[in-house]
């Protein structure tokens, strides 16, 4: 009998776990996702140029190494989180920055230039 129930109790766990792996969907999709909506954002067309995959094990992020914009520039190592903030590192208009974001509002700083995008 207790064998059984220390049986059943891991295979729970187990099952909890596989769930929490699988529930968190598919990182290169919701990388397109992204790069979708700055498509639209920008205007321009945006595509993913390198690996995406989640970090974090309570507080998982979208980690994406890089996006290019077409005639914009390119945005690198990207962390997004579940709540649509995130920071990446950038190059824009030519010049070397870093890009914040959240639901409200999109800013790129440089050494002497910040521009809120939205």
């Amino acid at each position: 009998m207790r064998r059984a129930l220390s049986s059943a109790a891991l295979a729970l766990v187990a099952l909890g776990a596989a769930w929490f792996l699988l529930s968190r969907g598919d990182p290169a999709a919701r990388a397109v996702e992204f790069a979708s909506v700055l498509g639209r954002e920008t205007g321009r067309p945006a595509a993913v140029a390198g690996a995406a995959r989640f970090e974090g094990w309570w507080a998982p992020k979208l980690a994406i190494a890089r996006i290019d914009i077409a005639g914009i520039g390119s945005l690198e190592d990207i962390a997004l989180g579940a709540d649509g903030a995130g920071k990446a590192r950038a190059t824009l208009w030519g010049r070397a920055g870093t890009l914040d974001f959240d639901p409200a509002r999109v800013r790129f700083e440089a050494a002497d230039l910040r521009i809120d995008l939205a």
